[in-house]
């Protein structure tokens, strides 16, 4: 059963407060009327000259209640292995390069998320109607043929404008399941094969990953509740689907010279070795002979001591950005937790940079030049994507603190346990088992993984802000 802190009686306080920050950090209301209008003129026909694959069972997983669906996945085994066709929304294929609807999806950069409504990056029209792969209906998409060795390493890999049709939506619940209980199809069964196979070569790479709670604020129950999110197998599955798909896109651009990565630099030494020392003080083995990605993978999120160490070791994960290039590759832009190349181009309905990085792709698998718009917009990216990720992390942390004051309002006075999960020079991070809550507090004398009971000394909605004070 939820907890009781975890819910507020009345949900419109939530809804006012929702619409405050979106007003505070001005996050877009509605689309101007001529970005509507401009998307009643599409610039080809999205349905022509397209490889015909909706006899294909393409399925698509994703939350529950997802409209703007950027992918399905269909695949078969080979005599050498696997064959997948991941099939990706064509946004490209909508929007006119220079026209209202572009330059406004450059202004939002992303799809933004609260529990009482999405801000889009494109309009509904689009993203959960017409370029969307729901399911019965024939869409335009760019389809991925990855050849898979029997490891499920990639053998090759191409990108086609095809038309598809998703066969059947499945939520994340629903395939697990199914998978669960026997009664997934091959399709679906071939999900979790491919995913385990994937998950195996990405340990044998060295990638780092991070099985770290996190908040979630949800609608349910008739008001909103704070919970930790639990991970199921099936998204780890299909995760691994995407991150094949993005790292293939970033050999095909690396090969052609040309292209955007995602990146991200490698830990400083510093921030190992601190690992290392916080995990002998939490009597927690660091293994010398093992490399810092197999040891994070040792750590269980469900132990608190370990909880601490995780929160440690994703802080030391920073400065991820973009790199564009064009005739020459950039010398160091791997992805360190992938530990690969990596390319974002699996989500153009929710993330702007996608649809530029699909064309390039497109484009090298059929030999032909990289359209201009698209060679003009690469440089830009980078930036509009820094931009975009900062506005996004602005508007959840708001969420997440407003939603905290409004759940404790009325427990000042009440003891909590805590523990301590991160020591910075920003202060000390305390997160509480119950509810599910992360802040921070000036103290010093604190070491990491200690467990605290803290008494809650003040609520200020307004700043959204807590006070907490450790216990004698």
């Amino acid at each position: 059963m939820p907890s009781p802190y975890l819910r507020c009686q009345d949900p419109s306080q939530f809804e006012r407060g929702f619409a405050a920050i979106r007003a505070e950090l001005e996050v877009p209301d509605k689309f101007p009327a001529t970005v509507e209008d401009a998307l009643r003129v599409s610039w080809i026909d999205p349905y022509r000259d397209r490889a015909d694959l909706t006899d294909l069972g393409f399925i698509s997983i994703d939350p529950l209640g997802s409209r703007d669906l950027d992918q399905a996945f269909y695949a078969e085994r080979t005599k050498d292995g696997y064959l997948v066709r991941y099939a990706i929304a064509d946004v490209a294929a909508f929007v006119v390069p220079g026209a209202d609807v572009d330059i406004e999806t450059r202004v939002r950069g992303l799809t933004l998320y609260a529990p009482d409504r999405r801000t889009p990056l494109h309009p509904s029209e689009l993203s959960e109607g017409r370029a969307s792969l729901l399911e019965g209906v024939t869409r335009p998409a760019i389809v991925w043929s990855l050849h898979l060795a029997s490891d499920g390493s990639v053998v090759n890999a191409a990108a086609v404008r095809s038309l598809v049709r998703n066969h059947e939506m499945l939520s994340y619940h629903q395939a697990q399941e199914r998978l669960d209980n026997g009664s997934a199809s091959d399709v679906l069964s071939l999900v979790k094969e491919i995913g385990l196979l994937r998950e195996a070569l990405e340990r044998d790479r060295g990638a780092v990953s991070l099985n770290l709670p996190s908040q979630e604020l949800a609608k349910a129950n008739g008001g909103y509740e704070l919970h930790y999110d639990t991970v199921l197998d099936v998204e780890g599955w299909n995760a691994q689907i995407s991150l094949m798909t993005g790292m293939a896109a970033a050999d095909l651009m690396l090969n052609g010279s040309v292209g955007l990565l995602r990146t991200l630099p490698v830990p400083e030494d510093k921030t190992v070795e601190g690992l290392r020392r916080h995990s002998r003080a939490l009597s927690v083995a660091f293994d010398q002979t093992m490399t810092y990605a197999d040891w994070v993978r040792t750590l269980d999120p469900s132990i608190r001591r370990h909880v601490a160490l995780l929160t440690q070791a994703s802080q030391g994960l920073r400065g991820a950005g973009y790199a564009a290039f064009v005739d020459e590759a950039p010398e160091d832009a791997r992805h360190s937790a992938i530990a690969s190349h990596y390319s974002h181009v699996t989500a153009p309905l929710r993330r702007l940079v996608d649809r530029f990085t699909l064309e390039v792709c497109v484009s090298l698998t059929a030999d032909d030049p990289v359209p201009g718009w698209v060679l003009d917009s690469l440089q830009h990216m980078p930036d509009l994507m820094k931009g975009a990720k900062r506005r996004e992390r602005a508007y959840t942390r708001a969420l997440l603190d407003f939603a905290e004051a409004l759940v404790l309002m009325d427990r000042i006075g009440t003891k909590f346990e805590a523990t301590v999960t991160s020591l910075s020079n920003r202060g000390v991070t305390l997160q509480l088992m119950e509810p599910a809550v992360i802040t921070r507090i000036s103290a010093e004398g604190l070491s990491l993984g200690q467990r605290l009971s803290v008494t809650l000394r003040g609520v200020d909605i307004d700043q959204r802000t807590l006070d907490f004070e450790i216990n004698s």
